[in-house]
């Protein structure tokens, strides 16, 4: 799985951030390890997502 930055610079990007994204976690290409800054969004998907699912095992 190909690995980018966590926050989109083109969407999201303090300053304080964007001075320590080699420090922050990186985001995969799959929905389940992307993160969207969309908290309307979010706050539905991550009260339905299955936190024992094989797809959040990092390896």
């Amino acid at each position: 799985m190909p690995l980018s930055n966590w926050m989109d610079e083109d969407d999201f990007n303090p300053g304080y951030l964007m001075r320590s994204i080699h420090l922050m976690p990186k985001k995969g290409d799959k929905p389940e390890w992307m993160h969207n800054q969309d908290y309307w969004l979010e706050k539905d998907q991550i009260a339905e997502t299955d936190l024992d699912d094989p797809a959040f095992v990092y390896s």
